[in-house]
């Protein structure tokens, strides 16, 4: 059975980070608010926090009245990962 290399069907990561747009972020913020008052999520609400150490973008959903992290994407073991494998700017999960 012949299977290509990974490298030949997988794009490389890039070195180069990136840098969201005034846009983008305003697109972010109001999709996020859209969510919140949803009643989808009755009781939960999102927090997008910025990861200094890995330079990465987290959103999490907690509990609206204790402030519990319900989840968090990426998760403190991608995070972790990152962090141990040198992963500062890349937004590969």
């Amino acid at each position: 059975m012949d299977v290509p290399a990974a490298s030949s069907v997988m794009p490389s990561p890039s070195n180069t980070e990136f840098v969201p747009s005034n846009q983008d972020r305003r697109l972010l913020a109001s999709a996020i608010v859209a969510i919140q008052e949803s009643a989808l999520w009755p009781g939960r609400a999102l927090k997008i926090h910025f990861d200094i150490p890995t330079q990465r973008l987290t959103v999490q959903v907690v509990n609206s009245e204790t402030e519990e992290v319900l989840d968090q994407i990426p998760s403190e073991e991608v995070l972790r990962m990152a962090l141990e494998l040198g992963g500062r700017g890349s937004h590969e999960d």
